[in-house]
């Protein structure tokens, strides 16, 4: 081909065996086009990964005839002969802290896919590894020393729900609670932070944190250093042998705490009663409420070996291990038969557990009047009584989110949108159905499950998502991580999940005020539980506006109302406008509707005359008896404040339509 001078050399083409591919560089070396490389055994230009490799040669062709760069995140094997290259064979890492930019593993890392910590040293599945303080023998050593310091924390959880379980709840059981949805929380956002996501760095930090207590707990106790070398057999085995271990050291707290109570017994016997009994049967119900509390936790650890993701070259490898092949590798074949039985054991032992517990707790409340929960109330003390499958709402959830890292793996917008649904919709149920006994844990789950819906829909929607053949989000900007543009979205991901954790920290705020009645009565009416005296003022109030019997079925019921009862029941009867009149029209509707509005703000006076009025010029479509309006809540409490006012309906004309009323409110 003759060049002519107004030709560019970049457009020249190359007469050889891939003249259709290759271009002229100005030295008249040939070379490949942008986004091809040159495969040296096939003597052709070949398409590059564009998710994995770097192929833009920026008018220097002859770089294509070297192997392509790889791009952060992944790895290959160094190719040995240019002359002889083919092509890579590239491996998706677990992050790109793990493998660097050409593929350069981080420190004390080797192996396919940067995955393994070099012999003497441990770490997490991914970033660096480091030196093991000591000998693997000692190590062991170490951690079974260690593990002993398990059986205090194992006899003083005993005595906690001992104490729960006899129905001496305290004032700190709302508290509880809450730490326990906050410790569930933030498992369910450990388990997020393994789907297939790009997170900013500074969501990386605050993830890893999460994780070091869940899926990286072997490089935190130092799981890598009891063998020679940390492998995936290691780790998978101190994961799946913490419940059976966790079941043996309860069993020494409980001969532990047996000897203790005895001795006390016998020589300081009006000592020994503080010490709760620890048996068998102790025994049994605080480990399935360890099972019940890690329950997400123990979950990923089953299902880990199954989430195989799609390597560039379509090889399916484990998210946490891209070095093993699913279906292939000669370990995973050997690990899968256990990591089945694991899981399944799991799901079995806790949902039957659960089951028969609740059968346990029901007919302790028909025994008890409703009013105590019998042996295994830690499963359900949370919850009203008419809840008790709610435990297992909650255990649905937690394998839902689990069975989408596996179903999904790879597709980082699936795991992220499907999350978010499943923890809308169950917002939506929590709301609408209030199965918590307690406002302040009922406002410590919504806010929980809105922060992790509105997470995941904000990574999703800011681009930090990785899918199949797609580049990461940093290649959307010119300058990749440090693009004003990105930083911005790394920004407000960081402000989302901040005022997640602000709502999660109010509430604890808000239920550490309610422990101290000096800090409790300054707290506005609506944020305080009712108290005893409220409680029978509100049944009294109620027994004379309605006029039932006190002996009456629907004042059995409305005594056995808990504050979740109380509340619906009060806003019942102030917005139902059946409880002021019944009209025909719809301009009396609309009047009606106003005056019991304007009541509630506090109007008493003006809103008696007004009704009066009404009641006496409508006649001809009101009930012959007199409408009353009352206050409904006025409690002397230290402030002479009035709390609540309503509007009342007394009963219609005579017997039957008294009633009426009456199947109208049960």
């Amino acid at each position: 081909i003759l060049l002519t001078p107004l030709q560019r050399r970049s457009d020249c083409r190359c007469k050889n065996a891939f003249y259709d591919y290759a271009k002229q560089d100005l030295d008249s070396t040939c070379g490949c086009e942008d986004g091809k490389y040159f495969d040296a055994a096939a003597e052709s230009c070949k398409t590059c990964h564009a998710q994995a490799e770097l192929c833009t040669w920026s008018g220097d062709t002859k770089k294509s005839l070297l192997p392509p760069t790889l791009v952060a995140g992944f790895w290959a094997a160094p190719a040995e002969e240019v002359s002889s290259f083919s092509g890579h064979s590239i491996w998706r890492c677990v992050s790109e802290r793990t493998c660097q930019l050409g593929g350069e593993c981080a420190k004390n890392r080797g192996g396919a896919a940067c995955s393994l910590c070099k012999p003497g040293t441990y770490g997490p599945p991914d970033g660096e590894c480091a030196d093991c303080p000591r000998k693997p023998d000692d190590t062991r050593l170490q951690m079974a020393l260690g593990s002993l310091a398990f059986i205090p924390v194992a006899t003083l959880a005993n005595s906690i729900i001992a104490k729960g379980s006899s129905g001496s709840f305290g004032s700190l059981q709302a508290l509880r609670a809450s730490i326990r949805q906050l410790v569930k929380y933030l498992q369910v956002l450990a388990v997020v932070g393994g789907f297939s996501v790009e997170w900013p760095p500074f969501m990386v930090a605050i993830l890893n944190f999460f994780q070091q207590c869940s899926s990286y707990l072997p490089s935190l106790v130092l799981a890598g250093c009891l063998d020679s070398q940390q492998s995936v057999s290691t780790d998978m085995a101190f994961k799946w042998s913490l419940a059976p271990f966790a079941l043996c050291l309860i069993c020494m707290a409980a001969l532990c705490s047996e000897i203790t109570r005895s001795i006390c017994i016998r020589w300081f016997s009006s000592r020994g009663s503080w010490i709760p009994k620890f048996g068998h049967w102790e025994i049994m119900r605080l480990f399935m409420w360890g099972l019940y509390l890690f329950f997400a936790t123990l979950l990923s650890y089953g299902v880990e070996l199954f989430t195989c993701s799609a390597c560039p070259d379509g090889r399916l490898t484990v998210g946490n291990y891209p070095h093993m092949q699913c279906f292939k590798d000669s370990e995973w074949l050997k690990l899968m038969p256990f990591a089945i039985l694991f899981t399944t054991l799991i799901l079995a032992i806790l949902f039957s557990a659960v089951t028969l517990a609740r059968r346990s707790a029901l007919r302790a409340l028909i025994m008890s009047d409703m009013k105590e929960l019998g042996y295994w109330s830690f499963f359900f003390e949370d919850y009203r009584p008419g809840y008790l499958y709610w435990q297992s709402m909650v255990l649905t959830k937690d394998t839902v989110i689990n069975v989408l890292s596996i179903v999904a793996a790879g597709h980082g917008t699936v795991q992220l949108l499907l999350t978010a649904c499943v923890a809308m919709c169950y917002t939506q149920v929590v709301l609408r159905k209030k199965p918590f006994a307690c406002q302040a844990n009922l406002a410590m789950e919504v806010a929980t499950n809105t922060a992790l819906s509105t997470i995941c829909i904000f990574s999703a929607a800011m681009g930090f998502q990785n899918e199949p053949n797609t580049k990461d989000v940093t290649s959307l900007f010119e300058n990749g991580a440090e693009s004003p543009e990105y930083k911005n979205r790394a920004l407000w991901t960081v402000a989302v999940q901040m005022a997640a954790a602000g709502a999660a920290v109010l509430v604890l705020l808000w239920q550490f005020c309610l422990m101290f009645p000096t800090t409790a009565n300054r707290l506005p009416r609506s944020l305080r539980p009712l108290s005893a005296e409220e409680r029978n003022f509100l049944e009294e109030h109620w027994q004379s506006s309605l006029g039932l019997p006190a002996d009456s079925p629907m004042m059995e019921i409305i005594q056995l109302f808990d504050e979740i009862d109380q509340q619906t029941f009060r806003e019942l009867l102030l917005s139902s406008t059946a409880t002021i009149t019944r009209t025909r029209r719809t301009g009396e509707r609309s009047r009606v509707r106003n005056l019991h509005t304007s009541s509630i703000n506090g109007h008493r006076g003006a809103e008696r005359a007004r009704l009066s009025a009404l009641a006496a010029g409508r006649n001809s479509f009101i009930s012959r008896n007199v409408f009353m309006l009352s206050d409904m809540t006025y409690f002397l409490s230290g402030r002479n404040d009035a709390v609540d006012t309503s509007v009342d309906a007394a009963s219609d004309a005579e017997v039957g339509a008294d009633a009426e009323l009456r199947n109208h409110r049960e």
